[in-house]
């Protein structure tokens, strides 16, 4: 008998077919798998919390401010007081026939009448006006006059008048609740200034002043 015959092997090609095939097949699954992850990654990619930005710098005008304070007013008119401006207190002036109010007390000018004032030592008489100032007092508590000063300009360039201390009584200490008090003052004014006068009735330096504008009597 011959030797028995060996299988025989496949040919080349279909072996390198194979090869391919299966090398095909690999290939098309990890692009299946990489195709399939996308969406996953698009989607946490797209559900990725923002950082957080910077707050928005605000821009534009300053806001108004309210109106002063009556303590921020009290300072200004302090620090002009200690400077010399005496006027820094005054209350807007009314008429001479109006009352203005201060701190609870109503303070009004009398009938001034014009007078021929005589001159006590020290001082220089001659034509002159009277001034009556009359306070009544509406704070429920006694009312000192013991800072009262009147003070009386005249004219377009209110040069000062010069007031005739002696020419009248002394003023009182104080006012009593709901009481009022007439206190008379007399200063010299030409008659040629007695059309434009300004007075100052100040209580003392922890009120505000009032003033009144008008005519004088000649």
């Amino acid at each position: 008998m011959g030797a028995p015959r060996r299988a025989a092997r496949p040919p080349l090609a279909l072996s390198v077919a194979l090869v391919l095939a299966l090398g095909a097949c690999s290939s098309g699954e990890a692009s299946d798998s990489a195709s399939s992850a996308s969406p996953t990654a698009d989607a946490t990619a797209s559900t990725a919390v923002p950082a957080s930005s910077a707050e928005p710098t605000v821009t534009g005008e300053p806001l108004p401010t309210g109106p002063e304070t009556p303590s921020a007013q009290a300072s200004q008119d302090a620090t002009a007081l200690s400077q010399g401006d005496i006027s820094a207190d005054e209350l807007p002036p009314v008429a001479p026939d109006q009352t203005s109010t201060v701190d609870g007390a109503d303070i009004a000018l009398g009938t001034m009448r014009s007078e021929d004032l005589k001159a006590g030592p020290g001082e220089t008489g001659g034509p002159g006006v009277v001034i009556p100032v009359k306070i009544t007092n509406n704070t429920g508590s006694e009312l000192s006059l013991s800072g009262l000063v009147v003070t009386v300009t005249y004219g377009a360039d209110k040069s000062p008048a010069a007031e005739l201390v002696s020419a009248y009584g002394e003023v009182p200490d104080s006012v009593a609740p709901g009481e009022t008090q007439t206190v008379e003052k007399a200063f010299t004014i030409p008659a040629s200034g007695r059309g434009q006068v300004h007075v100052v009735v100040d209580l003392g330096p922890d009120h505000a002043a009032a003033t009144f504008d008008g005519a004088a009597p000649s």
